[in-house]
């Protein structure tokens, strides 16, 4: 069993002490959810689901982040890239 009392019963595991630890999750059983790790300010959380849902890709989502908003960007506006310029002089040319 999990923490949480999630258990797994067609699963065997083997218990031991871990040295600066508090569980051991063996692919065995991360590979039949989804198991997910974040630092999000500051704070780790691992999170885990069964039966898994939906897909979970942190580089498609950083891929989206990086473009620029669906709205007109002003010639003299500077540029959403971060750059310090004034758009027409960067990303605009």
């Amino acid at each position: 069993m999990l923490p949480n009392k999630v258990g797994f019963p067609a699963v065997r595991v083997a218990e031991g002490v871990l040295a600066g630890g508090d569980m051991l999750i063996g692919m065995d059983l991360i590979g039949v959810g989804d198991f997910s790790v974040s630092n999000f300010q500051g704070k780790t959380t691992f999170t885990y689901r069964t039966p898994s849902i939906a897909k979970a890709d942190f580089v498609e989502e950083a891929k989206q982040s990086d473009k620029p908003p669906n709205r007109k960007i002003g010639r003299n506006a500077p540029c959403p890239c971060g750059s310090g310029k004034k758009y027409k002089w960067c990303c605009g040319k």
